[in-house]
């Protein structure tokens, strides 16, 4: 961590001129990415959601428009391909249950305006410049009007475009560049699908590790510590705190996060539906 640590962060100035205006907004970090670092994301198949919806009608054998239209409140999966710049769940099978988790497309959109931290992580590394600055896809899977209307500032993010200059904290309207690539990824999806006519089954692996500076160790199996049922309380990170998850949401030091989080809903993601309602439990518990 001490490596990492020197080679991605920065301690931030204590009297820059980006810490007084943050520290009167309620947000002074202890560090920042060091300036000559970028990121950049490949990914094996276009985003699931509103990037890939011109793919998955030419993949249909009959892409004639549902005239079944989704309720007004629901988020669609990967039916109504028609609807095109809306925010659909994951996972969208048909077969899957309703849920209030949303497409890569639609987090990835999202992403542009917040940047990569998570809210806890972003209470200590200034999130200016933690944003994506390509995301590389195959060029096959590449759709010019897809992705420009997916996460571009002419099409459904129109509406932050102007409005992401005005926020606070180092966030701003962020969009990243979308570039092909006609490498192939050994174990995507098609490679995967070779494989398993050769006798081969390829599958994602359910097993995390979690070390510390205290040199602790932890393993979670499908986010239950190693050696732990899944109804054992005492089953989850002993790096949890004792305190409320809500309390934390509400904290002055997000509200800058949080601002910006209502602008993309409300101006640009407007079928985004918030999961709320879990937020009571108490990390450690």
């Amino acid at each position: 961590m001490g490596d990492v640590r020197q080679i991605v962060l920065s301690d931030r100035p204590p009297n820059g001129e980006g810490e007084r205006e943050d520290a009167a907004d309620g947000q002074a970090q202890f560090f920042s990415l060091h300036d000559n670092i970028t990121i950049h994301l490949y990914i094996s198949d276009a985003p699931c959601g509103d990037a890939s919806m011109e793919l998955t009608m030419s993949a249909q054998p009959d892409a004639t428009p549902w005239t079944t239209q989704p309720a007004d409140d629901a988020m669609p999966g990967r039916g109504n391909f028609d609807l095109l710049g809306v925010v659909r769940r994951k996972p969208a099978r048909p077969d899957a249950p309703p849920t209030l988790s949303k497409s890569c497309s639609d987090k990835l959109a999202m992403k542009q305006c917040t940047g990569l931290l998570s809210g806890v992580a972003s209470l200590l590394v200034h999130p200016g410049n933690v944003y994506l600055r390509s995301v590389v896809v195959p060029e096959e899977r590449y759709v010019v009007s897809a992705v420009g209307r997916a996460f571009g500032a002419g099409g459904r993010m129109a509406g932050v475009a102007m409005v992401g200059k005005e926020w606070r904290g180092g966030y701003g309207f962020t969009p990243f560049e979308v570039r092909t690539t006609r490498r192939a990824f050994e174990y995507s999806k098609p490679a995967a699908a070779t494989a398993r006519h050769d006798g081969v089954e390829v599958v994602g692996s359910n097993i995390s590790t979690l070390s510390t500076l205290s040199g602790r160790l932890e393993v979670l199996i499908s986010g239950v510590l190693q050696g732990r049922k899944q109804s054992d309380p005492k089953g989850t990170m002993h790096v949890d705190e004792e305190c409320k998850y809500a309390d934390l949401k509400v904290c002055p030091a997000l509200q800058s996060r949080e601002r910006v989080k209502q602008d993309v809903r409300e101006l640009a993601l407007k079928g985004w539906k918030r999961n709320t309602g879990d937020a009571e439990w108490r990390l450690g518990e």
